[in-house]
């Protein structure tokens, strides 16, 4: 059994919303409507492809929460949310999606994806 590893932080800065793609066969990231720069892109064991699609932690990593002078609620100035969806994967990709609103912004998302691969 041989295993293959894929982390990396991908800068989501100045985009309160988006989707990015990572392609396992490359570990080449794609973004839906801009382009996603990553650092700190590792990857280790077996140059295969996955058997089964690989287990994966998606985090976010770094946030901005700003609160602004603009009235919700009687008692609260502001209402945010931060969501993240890392719910497509399979054998070839992990594809994740963020959304945040008001003044917080989902800055830096890690991930990190480990899995069985074909034998060689």
């Amino acid at each position: 059994m041989a295993l293959k590893v894929l982390s990396g932080i991908l800068i989501t800065r100045g985009h309160s919303s988006g989707n990015a793609t990572i392609n396992f066969s490359d570990h080449a990231i794609t973004g839906a409507n801009f382009t996603v720069n990553s650092i700190h892109q590792l990857e280790f064991g077996a140059e295969t492809p996955f058997k089964a699609p690989p287990c994966k932690i998606v985090a976010m990593l770094e946030i901005k929460v700003q609160e602004t002078e603009r009235p919700i609620h009687r008692e609260r100035t502001e209402e945010d949310f931060l969501r993240i969806d890392d719910s497509v994967i399979d054998e070839r990709r992990l594809q994740i999606k963020w959304r945040s609103s008001g003044g917080s912004q989902i800055e830096e998302i890690s991930y990190m994806v480990v899995g069985e691969t074909e034998d060689s």
